[in-house]
C-alpha cells in the first residue's frame, strides 16, 4: 500500500522533479489502470508493473 506522501518523499530522494499535484497524477495512473485506489493508499498493479519495466 503506497500513500501520497510517500510518493513525494520517494520523488525527493530520487532527486526527480516536484509532482505539484501528487493525488492527481495517482488518479490519472488509476484510469490508466496503473494503480487502483484502496482505502486511503495505493498499490500498484501487475499492469502498473510491466509499464514500469
Amino acid at each position: 500500500m503506497i500513500k501520497t506522501k510517500e510518493v513525494t518523499d520517494a520523488l525527493r530522494a530520487a532527486r526527480q522533479v516536484k509532482i505539484t499535484n501528487p493525488s492527481h497524477q495517482l488518479n490519472q495512473n488509476i484510469s490508466q489502470g496503473f494503480c487502483q485506489k484502496e482505502g486511503q493508499g495505493f498499490y500498484v498493479t501487475l499492469q502498473g508493473v510491466e509499464n514500469i519495466v
